[in-house]
């Protein structure tokens, strides 16, 4: 199911089963894939909330604090979808479909939450963001996406292409040093701004 996701929104939906398995549950549902979403703090998705001033620590906490745990604990390594989290996964592909995007990111997985929730009260409403103004930035980070080398990419993949091209390029044996891993780390970081700056100016 997931082979056409990034690697973010797939560390993502792993984390969506952990946090089903903490609370004791048998199937992964969309609270649980909020609490992911909000947890991993990488992706375009963790950028859109942070340009929306969502205080996910804050969201998380407060959504924790509303979610009960099963009676029996859960020992099942994979877990099903509930029919609302798969509902909301088929949203997310129609959202990257929409775009004309071949991968599916954090930022479908977030409009599919969104879309899933859209009218109706839950706990994805304590994001206070709403679906229109979210998708439109989507849409905006898809546009300038497509202008470069790497069509149907998310922005997030063409710094991690960057990144990783670079990372090839160096002799094996200095590959895994303490500094090459920092100096990587500080350039995804800078590199990762930047675009975003990029973006901002190109609206």
């Amino acid at each position: 199911m997931y082979e056409r996701f990034t690697d973010s929104a797939k560390k993502v939906m792993l984390l969506a089963n952990n946090e089903a398995q903490r609370f004791n549950r048998e199937s992964i549902g969309t609270e649980h894939a909020l609490l992911a979403l909000l947890k991993v703090n990488h992706g375009v998705a963790a950028t859109i909330l942070k340009e929306f001033d969502v205080d996910t620590s804050k969201v998380c906490r407060k959504l924790e604090d509303s979610m009960e745990c099963g009676p029996d604990l859960v020992t099942m390594g994979k877990l099903p979808l509930t029919p609302e989290m798969k509902a909301a996964m088929q949203l997310a592909m129609d959202e990257a479909r929409g775009l004309k995007h071949r991968i599916i990111g954090t930022q479908h997985l977030l409009l599919g939450l969104l879309r899933a929730h859209e009218g109706v009260p839950s706990p994805i409403d304590s994001l206070g963001i709403m679906l229109e103004p979210t998708r439109g930035r989507v849409h905006e980070l898809g546009e300038v996406a497509e202008q470069l080398a790497f069509p149907y990419c998310t922005p997030g993949d063409h710094v991690r292409f960057a990144i990783k091209a670079i990372w090839e390029a160096l002799p094996e044996e200095t590959r895994d040093t303490d500094e090459v891993e920092q100096e990587l780390r500080e350039l995804t970081e800078q590199a990762w701004q930047d675009f975003l700056q990029w973006t901002k100016g190109s609206r």
